[in-house]
């Protein structure tokens, strides 16, 4: 019965993503309402067989949300939605790990660790090197770098506490938010402050530099002593002319892969959540003809479909009820309340207002309202115009909040993805490994916000 349920599980993922894609480039209310009623039933099929914390929080959020559109009458194309809402998140989840057949093709894992042994070994050098991975692929190919350093990492990462490296990998990647034009929270705030990109970009390279620099010295002061209790065992094969032949192919697949995806990106206009999909798709098999590894890549592609996909069923429904209740709150209008009641405060200093604006970013996206809704809320209820604030720092304060909110909101996009790719749970992936960094974080900022030269 599990191998029959397992491959109707793959069958209906993979038509899920053939789905997606015709409606991103056909935009048909037929194919959407389809794409709806088959994220219905791969929650009708996965959630009750997920595991138990998992289960019961998917089910608190389905029952809310349909609760609240049942309350509020929704119609047709409100519900559509709502199951829909996060549909682009769901397909770069389900076709990530295809970016990871290349790295099959040759022992990269092997020459990264040969390479990088000296640094390797050192936990805190380590912790550093994943950071700066993830924050250097995460510019460009948003949430889908952070599969592929976890790829490339993680069996010298086997040596440590899993929390210096997951940790490594969110943090790496949120000093994205601030400044990097692929990603939504850039493009959201210069809308509706109407910004252009380069006014922003200086500051956004400054706070994404300050973010490294306190994740960096909060590791090393908080995780020491428990990692070196870890690294005595550590031992790598030492570097030669072939591992330097291999580390060599894989800098040039790097290369190619991000230069791929920037071109199709800028020429095509579709989002990152259309163009790595596609290219997760498309790339391995050309790399495989291309270096003649169809006999591994074909392996490689019978496991993910045998496997990998049945596994997902609890990244599907986390991501299908997180989207869906969201989506009903912000129909509810939730969004919207705390943002109003500030602008009726009355509240004239620009240090108060920026503390109560990153606090009105973080603390809903805890119960599911994500960034974008409160960002976009807060932006058009309160115009820069009404507040003691210049443009700037208005920008950098939602940025900054965004940025707190993707690190410990159990429901983000940044920590449901990490937590499926790492196989830990949401919470530990969110505010337990990151709600003190999270706090050092806004204080840092908080402190430097009113003073930013405009």
């Amino acid at each position: 019965m599990e191998i029959y349920l397992n491959r109707l599980r793959s069958i209906l993922t993979l038509l899920f993503i053939l789905l997606y894609f015709a409606n991103v480039f056909m935009e048909s209310a037929i194919i959407n309402t389809s794409i709806a009623l088959l994220v219905i039933f791969l929650l009708l099929i996965n959630m009750p067989f997920l595991v138990e914390i998992n289960k019961y929080v998917s089910m608190i959020l389905f029952l809310g949300g349909l609760v609240l559109l049942i309350y509020l009458n929704g119609n047709v194309t409100q519900w559509i939605s709502a199951f829909t809402k996060n549909a682009g998140l769901i397909c770069l989840l389900i076709t990530v790990p295809l970016l990871a057949i290349p790295l099959a093709f040759e022992d990269f894992q092997q020459a990264i660790s040969s390479s990088t042994q000296k640094y390797l070994s050192v936990p805190q050098s380590f912790y550093l090197i994943s950071n700066i991975l993830s924050y250097s692929m995460g510019m460009l190919l948003n949430v889908a770098g952070i599969s592929i350093v976890y790829q490339l990492l993680n069996k010298p990462a086997e040596k440590y506490p899993r929390s210096l490296f997951i940790t490594a990998l969110t943090r790496g990647y949120g000093c994205c938010v601030f400044w990097s034009p692929n990603f939504i929270s850039v493009a959201v705030i210069l809308h509706y402050l109407d910004l252009s990109w380069f006014s922003i970009a200086p500051w956004g390279f400054v706070f994404a530099g300050i973010s490294i620099f306190v994740a960096y010295v909060l590791q090393k002061f908080s995780s020491l002593p428990k990692v070196n209790e870890k690294i005595s065992d550590l031992s790598y094969a030492p570097m030669d002319r072939e591992n330097t032949k291999v580390l060599r192919k894989l800098i040039i697949l790097g290369i190619f892969l991000l230069f791929l995806i920037v071109i199709l990106e800028y020429f095509t206009g579709e989002s990152v959540l259309v163009i790595v999909p596609l290219v997760a798709i498309i790339f391995p098999f050309v790399v495989a003809l291309l270096w003649r590894k169809q006999t591994i890549y074909f392996k490689a592609l019978f496991s993910y479909y045998n496997f990998s996909l049945p596994k997902m069923k609890n990244e599907i429904v986390l991501f299908t009820v997180a989207g869906f209740f969201g989506q009903a709150l912000s129909f509810a209008g939730v969004g919207e309340f705390l943002p109003k009641a500030i602008a009726n405060s009355g509240i004239e200093h620009s240090f108060i207002y920026i503390i109560l604006i990153i606090a009105v970013m973080v603390f809903p996206s805890l119960i599911g309202i994500h960034p974008v809704i409160s960002g976009s809320t807060i932006a058009v209820t309160l115009p820069v115009s009404l507040l003691p604030l210049m443009p700037i720092q208005y920008a950098l304060t939602l940025l900054t909040g965004w940025t707190l909110a993707i690190l410990i909101s159990p429901f983000s996009g940044t920590v449901l993805v990490t937590a499926a790719v790492t196989g830990e749970t949401p919470f530990n992936v969110g505010m337990a490994w990151n709600w003190r960094y999270a706090l050092i974080l806004s204080a840092v900022y908080i402190l430097i916000l009113p003073f930013i030269p405009i």
